[in-house]
């Protein structure tokens, strides 16, 4: 397929229906409303349904009625809209009902509301942050296929600049061959015994024994395990191998990271990168061969510090954890602030990388 020049928003719905998206539900607030506008006119040529909802709670609920009944479905939103979302958004997970999730920040995705949960129950989404619009539009589509091969919801973390970023795009399709039926889909009960979706049993068929409250939610317990040791990873990494100091940093904001480390390696600083792709699970692999090999670790984020505990976890006490981000806005509350100005970037990199020890600077 030849390469179109799309904004992210644009780009993001088109690929969207291209995976089979049939039904979108959400409420508009900026930045979010221009995904809804792009993917009104996808859907509208595709035979899918598009709805304006009246709230927030509205939205999600109409996109959980479309995803049980097998159908590919998503909703999105903004800041404090996911935060009106929360009760169904956990129950969904509960009830295993697969579906796509997209968070349209205004500065960066709110990590911990989007990877620990924000509702009630235990629960994870798989998440995937992607930095660009093409890694944008390819995440969608995996989104899509990981959500029906574990039966789970996932959350695609996406922001502002990227909404507005006008970038070439090629749409990949993604193989697909392993999924298996939708059995436990609301599809009428033609023939069988109706099904039940459930926050508290899940999926279950009218005629078998209920499961007692505890055991399920230990069952919960193990999905969630099961989830975190399987669903694949993914991660970029950039200057590891000599790295002194290595920078961690996902989304957007990460682009900015990249593009710093490169001009501090051209400075003579052994700093290198890596950018966690999914954010749920974590690519603890990749970050702790990073850690291992580094003096230090520091963690870029535009809040004040929320991957960066998940991130202390990993690293286990190995090598210093640095904070080096901060809140960035702008006047307005909708862009990203000056925190990833490359100047004040590579201000952060050196303030951290003279607290190394002295062999770092080049006194080997």
């Amino acid at each position: 397929m030849a390469k179109e020049l799309l904004e992210g928003s644009k780009a993001l719905a088109k690929s969207a229906v291209l995976a089979g998206c049939r039904f979108y539900a959400s409420y508009p607030i900026q930045p979010n409303t221009n995904l809804m506008e792009a993917m009104a006119r996808e859907l509208s040529t595709a035979g899918g349904v598009s709805m304006n909802a009246e709230s927030e709670g509205e939205a999600i609920n109409m996109v959980w009625g479309a995803a049980a009944t097998g159908k590919r479905a998503m909703c999105s939103t903004t800041g404090t809209g996911m935060s009106l979302m929360m009760e169904a958004m956990s129950e969904m997970f509960a009830a295993r009902i697969p579906y796509v999730f997209v968070h349209m920040a205004r500065g960066q995705s709110e990590y911990r509301i989007g990877v620990k949960g924000g509702g009630h129950g235990d629960y994870r989404y798989i998440g995937y942050a992607p930095h660009t619009v093409q890694e944008a539009a390819d995440l969608v589509r995996l989104a899509f296929y990981t959500a029906d091969k574990f039966q789970t919801p996932v959350l695609i973390q996406a922001d502002y600049v990227l909404t507005h970023t006008v970038e070439a795009v090629e749409f990949k399709p993604v193989d697909e061959k392993d999924l298996k039926p939708k059995t436990w889909a609301i599809t009428g009960a033609k023939g069988r015994t109706p099904q039940v979706l459930s926050f508290i049993t899940g999926v279950y068929s009218l005629g078998a024994p209920r499961v007692k409250y505890g055991a399920w939610m230990e069952g919960q317990m193990d999905r969630i395990a099961y989830l975190e040791n399987n669903v694949p990873t993914m991660a970029d990494t950039g200057y590891t191998d000599d790295a002194d100091l290595v920078v961690i940093a996902y989304g957007y904001a990460a682009r900015f990271v990249k593009f710093a480390v490169k001009q501090a390696r051209e400075e003579g600083l052994k700093i290198g990168y890596v950018r966690p792709i999914t954010i749920w699970p974590l690519p603890k692999k990749e970050i702790l061969d990073a850690a291992n090999k580094a003096k230090a670790v520091a963690v870029f984020e535009m809040n004040n510090g929320q991957m960066v505990d998940d991130i202390r976890l990993i690293v286990l006490g190995k090598v210093p954890v640095h904070f080096i981000g901060r809140i960035s806005h702008d006047e307005s509350g909708f862009g990203v602030g000056n925190a990833i100005q490359i100047p004040k970037l590579l201000e952060k990199f050196r303030e951290v990388y003279k607290t190394l020890p002295a062999a770092a600077h080049g006194k080997r």
